[in-house]
């Protein structure tokens, strides 16, 4: 692999590489990005892996092979505490003693950080409310008009940035950049032709993220907020504008209230296609989940849109040439911007819906298909992009990636894990279980389970594709089983693995978010549960639109879509388990169709070679054996 991507670099082509566990893919990739000599952007899924090549991996290169190499990592600006905004913050009046408390905290620390990043804090909340007043999010930057521009941590750390030949980013912040670029609105990485994507598998979703236009009632309030915190600070223009503020905070109150009673995530579109019976063909819908759909009148938004102009322009009128009255006039007409084309969605590029979450509502216009920017802002514009992850292909095959992607043409490999599976794992998949939403389905569900817990004494993860069945499950086992049960939500995702990893015999039970990038090696975790096979819901709104192109395209939205998406996900999920040469367990997926549908052999070709039964006593029996030998 450390051969492919040197070359990649060399020669200048694009590189798809898949990697499984254990084969020290980032040192494959990291030594020849620091042996090209050129300036490589390296991008992570998650800050964890960013420390991680920080602190671990490129201190181990640079010492046991005395190579020198300049680093540095740069995160999502919000991350950034703002120097200006948070002296703004501390000088209002009437905080409460909690805020106040920890404001404190983080001013004390302000005077010690040379990078102001906040996961400096370790006993900093990770939801702290008042954090987005007084970071260094792109909305709120006065940029160099703002008093603290040079000293600002974030000049610094694009400083230190443009200074570096390897720079380690995060998806989010990559995809930040290249459609502020897209737009001209600036940059945030330094000019790059070299890029490495580790944990490529989770791009499309992220980069989704990225080619949209949203408003929403939390940036309502924050804008009419900081507009009275503006006034505060200005008490000649309080009475002239503090009511400019609670009109328009009135109106958006009126205009989301619309949607208060619709579901959790919603289309802003009339219904275009009948979606039929479920079959192997079309894939496993449920006409019970038929999303409702909005039609939204764009003269909902008159009022709203009218309240933002009329704040914008008496911003300019009021306080000319103040630099916070400015930024808070262009940030009311983004949002005006953003409304409009959202509510009256004429592009069909993208798909309009909305999304409830606690407290607030989202309306958002998204690229239904991000191949073609990525193409043509991504591949075409870089001399080498190298894609890795433990899951990209779909029996052997990386059509689906690149097709998701936009790449037209790369080299690809793949590269099998030295892990001894039939030894060191058991896939377990019933025959004989009811097929989910089949009666019967919940109650043997949970006689599984509680069987297999007891067979592996906990030490488990139970991942299931939704929160109403972990829910439900986790209500079913409570009292019922002997094992201290932890629950995604109950605390900060780190805490809660760390807590999996010194409690003797817990049972974790997640979602989504646990089914990929979770590394607990050894004993604490020798099973890993899964209660149906991930195919996404048809009826969310992007994945809605995902299908309807596809089925314009002529194409099977089952076989090109739901299928190989569902099975990387699973890769994912039953990844969790062997992270080393010595773990040893059983992945259980609760799932008949695994085996009883034609679709199940494409799962399992693409699995890593485990023995597979649907016995629990082979189970019990594997559990009974020898350990692996270590190396």
């Amino acid at each position: 692999m450390a051969v492919a991507v040197l070359e990649a670099l060399k020669e200048s082509h694009h590189l798809v590489v898949e990697a499984g566990t254990g084969t020290g893919k980032t040192l494959a990739y990291l030594l020849p990005a620091i042996l090209s000599g050129e300036r490589v952007i390296i991008s992570t899924a998650t800050k964890t892996l960013q420390d991680q090549l920080f602190t671990r991996d490129i201190p181990l290169i640079r010492d046991r092979l005395d190579l020198e190499v300049t680093a540095c990592t740069l995160k999502g600006r919000d991350n950034y505490l703002c120097k200006l905004r948070s002296r703004e913050f501390a000088a209002q009046r009437h905080l409460s003693r909690d805020v106040a408390a920890t404001l404190r905290l983080i001013l004390d620390w302000e005077q010690r950080t040379s990078t102001g990043d906040r996961g400096e804090i370790a006993e900093l909340p990770e939801e702290l409310g008042f954090w987005p007043q007084i970071s260094a999010k792109a909305d709120t930057c006065l940029g160099q008009k703002c008093p603290d521009f040079q000293p600002c941590f974030l000049t610094e750390a694009r400083t230190r940035a443009l200074a570096s030949q390897i720079v380690i980013v995060n998806h989010h912040l990559y995809f930040a950049d290249l459609t502020l670029r897209e737009h001209a609105f600036g940059q945030i990485l330094p000019d790059h032709r070299l890029v490495i994507f580790d944990e490529a598998h989770q791009l499309e979703e992220i980069a989704q993220q990225y080619f949209t236009r949203a408003v929403s009632s939390f940036r309502l309030r924050e804008l009419c907020g900081d507009v009275d915190r503006f006034c505060e600070m200005r008490p000649g223009l309080r009475d002239r504008l503090v009511l400019l503020s609670q009109d328009l905070s009135a109106s958006s109150r009126e205009f989301f209230e619309r949607f208060r009673l619709q579901a959790n995530r919603f289309r802003l579109a009339p219904p275009r296609h009948t979606t039929t019976h479920p079959d192997e063909t079309r894939g496993p819908a449920d006409q019970s989940e038929l999303q409702a759909r909005v039609t939204c009148d764009p003269e909902w938004a008159d009022q709203f849109l009218s309240d933002i102009e009329h704040l914008r322009t008496r911003l300019g009128v009021l306080a000319p040439g103040d630099e916070t009255a400015e930024g808070l006039a262009n940030r009311a007409g983004v949002i005006a911007s953003d409304l409009e084309f959202v509510i009256r969605g004429e592009d069909a590029a993208f798909v309009y819906w909305g999304e409830k979450r606690t407290g607030g509502t989202f309306l958002r216009a998204t690229r239904a298909d991000v191949s073609e920017p990525l193409r043509e802002l991504l591949f075409e514009r870089r001399d080498s992009v190298i894609l890795t992850s433990a899951t990209l292909s779909i029996g052997g095959s990386f059509r689906f990636v690149r097709e998701r992607l936009g790449i037209e043409k790369a080299e690809e490999q793949a590269i099998a894990s030295p892990f001894d599976y039939p030894s060191q794992a058991i896939l377990y998949a019933p025959r004989d279980m009811p097929e989910p939403r089949r009666p019967g389905h919940m109650d043997r569900l949970e006689s599984e389970i509680r069987r297999l817990l007891e067979i592996s004494r906990g030490r488990a993860f139970l991942l299931f594709t939704s929160y109403a069945a972990l829910d439900e499950m986790r209500s079913r086992l409570s009292g019922n089983v002997n094992f201290p049960l932890l629950c995604q939500g109950d605390e900060p995702k780190n805490l809660l693995l760390e807590r999996f990893r010194l409690t003797p015999s817990a049972v974790l039970l997640g979602t989504t978010s646990f089914w990929q990038g979770v590394d607990v090696p050894g004993e604490a975790l020798s099973l890993v549960v899964i209660d149906k096979l991930p195919f996404e819901v048809p009826t969310d709104p992007l994945v809605e639109a995902r299908l309807e192109r596809i089925r314009a395209l002529r194409k099977s939205p089952f076989r090109d879509y739901q299928l190989p998406a569902a099975v990387i996900m699973l890769k994912q999920g039953l990844g969790r388990l062997i992270r080393s040469r010595t773990d040893r367990g059983v992945l259980a997926v609760l799932d008949s169709r695994l085996s009883t549908r034609s679709y199940g052999r494409v799962f399992l070709s693409s699995l890593p070679k485990f023995r597979v039964t649907d016995r629990a006593d082979v189970v019990e029996s594997f559990f009974r054996g020898p350990p692996p030998a270590s190396n």
